[in-house]
């Protein structure tokens, strides 16, 4: 299962952040970000993908589709993809952005920082520490 491999890599990487844990039931990790804007951050194990829910912005699904691979390599693969993502999110290189009326969202990481964001009209945007505003035209 995912999340035998998933629990442990982020309690070790992460010891700080104060996840719940869930040892039978999804979502099988849990984190708030402290911003009712952006939501908390959910992980369930799908059997062969691990989503990653933020719950006021988007979900992303990560899995492995090399049939080259067995099982346990693919978990490790996905745990790995997860905590890289995390670190990632964690470190504000991810910028979460959604509709104003909240009906589509998404996420995208950036290299250089905000400075490498394309803002776009009737958009949101935030990192995991808060929102973001765009520059003044």
């Amino acid at each position: 299962m995912i999340r035998d491999h998933l629990v442990p890599a982020v309690t070790e990487v992460f010891p700080h952040l104060g996840f719940k844990i869930s040892p039978t039931s999804n979502p099988i990790i849990s984190v708030s970000s402290g911003s009712a804007e952006i939501g908390d951050l959910h992980i369930y194990d799908d059997g062969d993908q691990a989503t990653v829910i933020i719950t006021g912005i988007a979900h992303g699904d990560f899995g492995v589709y090399d049939e080259n691979l067995n099982t346990e390599e693919k978990e490790q693969v996905i745990t790995e993809d997860v905590i890289s993502f995390l670190v990632t999110l964690f470190s504000d290189r991810v910028v979460l952005y959604r509709t104003s009326s909240k009906g589509i969202g998404g996420w995208a990481v950036i290299e250089q920082g905000v400075k490498d964001i394309e803002f776009i009209a009737g958009r949101e945007y935030f990192v995991w520490s808060g929102p973001i505003t765009p520059p003044k035209a």
